[in-house]
């Protein structure tokens, strides 16, 4: 990440927002998405989609309700990364398609499975998720 970049756009408040980031990092490395809420009644969620040979992906959603956020991400962390394991198998299947020879992943992880089915996947640059989520 560029932080001098993104600091140089917005000085005010930089270390709050600076704190925040690496918050989200460590949810995505953690949780497998982040999450934010900074309109009222507005909730964004967001993962990484990794595919080999290729620049990372982000699908995000966003939702407006009168639910509290927790709630929200609640609700919508599982459906988010389903759809991102699912985007994430058609990715490959294309690539698979448009040159045979791209490796593409295959979801080997580097840590033991914890009981809940979590895993470390060196494919998919250390995020942390369950095993049903990540792109095989």
């Amino acid at each position: 990440m560029d932080e001098e970049r993104f600091r140089v756009r917005r000085p005010r408040g930089w270390r709050a927002i600076s704190r925040e980031i690496n918050a989200a990092v460590v949810s995505v490395r953690e949780q497998g998405y982040c999450w934010a809420s900074w309109q009222p009644e507005v909730v964004a969620l967001a993962t990484p989609i990794v595919v080999n040979r290729h620049p990372v992906y982000v699908l995000n959603m966003s939702v407006i309700g009168d639910i509290a956020a927790a709630e929200s991400v609640d609700r919508l962390h599982e459906p988010l990364l389903a759809l991102a394991g699912a985007s994430g198998i058609g990715l490959q299947a294309f690539e698979a398609r448009r040159s045979p020879k791209a490796l593409v992943h295959r979801g080997a992880l580097s840590d033991p499975r914890s009981p809940d089915g979590a895993g470390t996947c060196r494919a998919c640059r250390g995020v942390t998720r369950p095993a049903k989520y990540c792109v095989p």
